[in-house]
């Protein structure tokens, strides 16, 4: 294999894991933030998102990948949400009360 090839694969390996470590964290915060409203779907929230990710797209990511994917993600966090049973233990993190 050539060797550029390698460092590139090596690089994008790093940045999953960087991205699956993030999803992770959000499907956290998400859960927890199910202690704090009434119902798991909030459309006006999702649209915040929805357009922030828009914006967030370019150069590389077509806006309309971004959306579908944070579809899926957000579909996730309420299926999270409404799968809880349990209360998640309260934790300090940086920069949340």
């Amino acid at each position: 294999m050539d060797k550029r090839l390698k460092e590139i694969r090596e690089k994008i390996d790093a940045i999953d894991r960087e991205i699956m470590g993030l999803l992770n964290k959000r499907m956290e915060l998400s859960a927890r933030s199910r202690e704090l409203k009434d119902k798991t779907a909030d459309p006006g929230r999702e649209g915040e998102v929805f357009s922030n990710v828009e914006h967030l797209s370019y150069p590389f990511v077509d806006a309309g990948f971004s959306k579908r994917l944070y579809r899926e993600i957000i579909d996730e966090s309420r299926r999270v949400q409404e799968g809880m049973t349990f209360k998640i233990p309260a934790r300090r993190e940086k920069g949340l009360k």
